[in-house]
């Protein structure tokens, strides 16, 4: 294995330590502060950091005081088969280097980083001071990534409350009273912590559903059951029913009503009954204020026999379901209200 730590005069710096020697003195150079060096061109050395197959990264650091140019090993909080831990070195960053059996034919090993006046130190994280020693933290400038082959989780001992990923892939974030919300392969579900409610999207068995205690919705793209103890009811809770569900009798009760004061209106119009004398019934910027002015002249009602004849046919139309559609969800249909 050809070695990348070409350090400067190792053979002379260890027969001066030798040649000084003597009983009771260790000439030996265990540690040192250090500079990392600057890239330069392939000519001058290359980049002053390298990544090897067989060592790793390696980084270029200029001994402090003495100036010697070493090639140094990293040292990391995890480093094993295929684990490692990485923060990148930039010209001028200061670091402790260390030279086991105090010699740089080790070769030396740069074992922690400083922060001075050039990388200076983060005033606040989090919107935190720092410098008031009561909180801990890692802070990086650049894009960090956390990666793991197996359970990760951060969990507050004193709630109970999880962030947790695991084996399968399956995300969990549960707060402290143990209400959960869980991501996976499968698709997502919350769920309270009496199991009392869940809401579910499984796009594995394809459906969806929303349930609490005894009342339950689930959908899978060509059926929705519903299902409830007591009763269920689609409604349109009084707004206009425009793109909203109403029940059969709303319909039939909204058609009486208008229908009631059309017939009303009607008993006023001369014989025969001409477009000029209808306009008046149905326009209420005319002279006369239209129907709804001519109908509340009539409030005492009228026995008519047409009314019941509209009314019944009217009433018969609307008794047939029609097809359900986006537009018209299950208006005119019978028993949209259950119970």
């Amino acid at each position: 294995m050809t070695s990348p730590f070409n350090n400067v005069f190792p053979d002379m710096i260890g027969w001066l330590q030798d040649a000084l020697a003597s009983p009771g003195m260790d000439t030996r150079v265990w540690s040192s502060y250090g500079v990392v060096d600057k890239d330069r061109s392939d000519d001058e050395g290359g980049k002053a950091v390298q990544f090897t197959k067989e060592w790793g990264p390696t980084v270029r650091v200029v001994l402090q005081p003495d100036d010697n140019l070493v090639t140094c090993r990293v040292s990391a909080p995890i480093a094993g088969s295929l684990e490692a831990s990485w923060n990148p070195f930039g010209a001028g960053d200061e670091v402790l280097v260390v030279m086991p059996g105090g010699s740089l034919l080790a070769p030396p090993v740069i074992v922690g980083r400083l922060n001075n006046e050039l990388d200076g130190f983060p005033e606040k994280v989090a919107g935190k001071e720092t410098n008031q020693n009561n909180l801990g933290f890692t802070r990086s400038r650049i894009p960090f990534i956390f990666e793991t082959s197996s359970l990760w989780m951060v969990r507050s001992a004193l709630t109970g409350a999880m962030l947790g990923i695991d084996e399968l892939g399956n995300l969990t974030i549960r707060d402290g009273e143990g209400s959960a919300l869980q991501f996976g392969p499968s698709g997502f579900a919350m769920q309270d912590k009496e199991g009392t409610g869940q809401i579910a999207l499984n796009t594995v068995e394809g459906f969806a559903s929303m349930w609490i205690r005894n009342t339950l919705i689930k959908m899978d793209g060509t059926e929705m059951n519903i299902a409830a103890s007591g009763n269920v009811a689609i409604s349109s809770a009084g707004n206009v029913p425009v793109l909203h569900a109403i029940t059969l009798e709303q319909l039939i009760n909204v058609l009486t009503a208008w229908l009631t004061i059309l017939a009303n209106a009607m008993t006023l119009l001369p014989n025969p009954i001409t477009p000029a004398s209808l306009a008046p019934l149905f326009d209420p910027m005319l002279a006369g204020g239209g129907f709804i002015n001519a109908a509340l002249a009539m409030a005492a009602g009228n026995a008519n026999g047409a009314y019941g004849a509209m009314f019944t046919a009217i009433q018969g139309a609307v008794s047939s379901s029609m097809a359900v559609t986006p537009l018209t969800p299950g208006a005119c249909c019978p028993a949209i209200v259950l119970g």
